[in-house]
């Protein structure tokens, strides 16, 4: 059962991402039979003023894994039900109900059981930055090592039903989980993006949506004052969505299509190129977001300047 446009209205409108899970994959895309990811980012140190390494270790637990695509929506959808409390407390109280509609599922038995089992994998997953957590308040990048979450408090329907027995169902019909306090202290601190919730349902759905998912996340950060943002394909298909190394570059450009062009539908990106960047053996993309403009596409496209823009705009990191 999908929502009506009608329903999507009283929904979530505006959400909260935080700025360090985006550079990441929280979790391969591909399913794996291994409990550890090691997530690592050559970047340039404007302090140091030369390359560092940044590196990340997902670890799952025993009984429930390595994260797995579906959580990261579970994950964007409690930032959002955090966001509508206020960011009054570490401990935020929600509805199984009420998070299946940010995340537009079905109101089903299903969903219930996905979002518990996602929030077990969540709360098991240790997450190790070494020189890689940015502190906004202390503007400095640090090594950390922490759960995401400490505590998942998810009602069952047994509880639920002793609980109207006892005239107290709806107390009993809140579930809730207690943020970590590293994690915690970011939200605090500000180191949070608004996310547009209503083009995160819409691209959620459908099959084939955890690739683009994720690009979208990491274009809405990239975007924050452009219109363009430019990556390194591997850098991005492998450091930042999570794709297997031992893909070839073919395979990655055809993931990356496809995610692409999804976000095209729906309305997110104009369009994307692929251009050569010097060092780079795969090269890189450029992305253009989509703003809404009064001219209609059609007198856009037949612009001759529209057609040049990103060769234009690449055309210093193509030698």
């Amino acid at each position: 059962m999908e929502n009506s446009e009608d329903d999507d209205k009283a929904m979530i409108v505006w959400g909260r991402d935080e700025m360090n899970l985006v550079e990441l994959p929280f979790g391969p895309i591909t399913p794996s039979s291994g409990k550890t990811l090691a997530v690592v980012h050559p970047v340039h140190d404007t302090v140091l003023n030369r390359k560092v390494i940044r590196k990340t270790i997902i670890t799952g637990s025993d009984a429930f894994g390595l994260p797995k695509p579906i959580d990261d929506l579970v994950l964007v959808g409690m930032m959002a039900l955090t966001k509508e409390s206020g960011f009054q407390s570490a401990r935020v109280e929600f509805s199984v109900y009420h998070l299946c509609r940010v995340v537009g599922w079905a109101i089903d038995g299903r969903s219930y059981r996905r979002i518990e089992n996602s929030l077990n994998r969540i709360a098991g997953t240790t997450l190790v930055f070494k020189d890689a957590w940015y502190d906004k308040g202390e503007k400095e990048f640090k090594s950390k090592a922490f759960h995401l979450i400490d505590e998942v408090d998810l009602r069952s329907r047994d509880q639920i039903d002793r609980s109207r027995k006892r005239g107290t169902e709806r107390e009993a019909r809140l579930s809730s989980i207690v943020w970590n306090q590293v994690i915690w202290k970011s939200f605090q601190d500000g180191f949070i993006r608004r996310l547009d919730m209503r083009m995160f349902r819409r691209i959620a759905k459908g099959r084939r949506r955890d690739v683009p998912i994720r690009l979208f996340r990491i274009l809405d950060k990239r975007f924050y004052r452009t219109t363009t943002a430019r990556f390194g394909v591997e850098q991005l298909a492998v450091g930042v969505l999570g794709l297997s190394p031992r893909y070839a570059p073919s395979q990655m450009r055809r993931i990356l299509d496809r995610a692409a062009k999804r976000l095209i539908e729906c309305g997110y990106l104009a369009e994307y190129q692929y251009c050569r960047l010097h060092g780079l053996e795969m090269g890189g993309v450029v992305f253009r977001k989509e703003v809404k403009r009064v001219r209609s596409r059609a007198r856009r496209s037949s612009d001759p300047r529209h057609k040049h823009r990103l060769k234009q705009d690449t055309k210093q990191r193509d030698e």
